[in-house]
């Protein structure tokens, strides 16, 4: 089974993510850890239909995209642009700029940047929500308690 995270410096980022190519072979790798299985039947085989950049079944020819039932669906950005504000998103503690990402990666419509920020967020958000925290848990600067009432630090 492919590790699916990976601490990775700029440098091995840059090197390991340098292509869309290198983009789509991880997504399909992370997606399919055991190889591609068809959504429809089950089937283990598929041909690549590089024109549509799909992929279709050997048993019941559905066709499926490497980026259906993700967060990439039906997105017209290359993969690389995703990849690079999803790594500078997760390395950033105090937030990353929507139009600071535009300008960086050359996406024309903010619209565009602020859709994908707002998929990346909502996705580590359901991601930290199957987490639960156990043992000791260290906070800086919290406050407890309802609303309206005195609250503790």
């Amino acid at each position: 089974m492919a590790k699916i995270y990976r601490e990775r410096s700029l440098l091995e980022f840059q090197k390991a993510f340098a292509t869309e190519e290198a983009c789509a072979q991880h997504l399909k790798e992370v997606r399919w850890p055991d190889g591609f299985v068809c959504p429809i039947c089950g089937h283990g085989e598929a041909w690549f239909i590089r024109t549509r950049k799909i992929l279709d079944c050997k048993a019941c020819r559905a066709q499926t995209s490497l980026t259906a039932g993700t967060i990439f669906h039906k997105t017209r950005t290359p993969l690389l642009k995703w990849y690079w504000i999803i790594y500078h998103m997760a390395q950033k503690k105090v937030g990353v700029s929507v139009s600071e990402m535009q300008r960086a990666l050359e996406i024309k419509d903010y619209k565009t940047a602020w859709l994908m920020a707002h998929k990346i967020r909502k996705a580590m958000t359901d991601r930290d929500a199957r987490y639960q925290l156990a043992g000791l848990v260290e906070m800086d600067e919290s406050f407890f308690g309802p609303p309206g009432q005195k609250r503790g630090r």
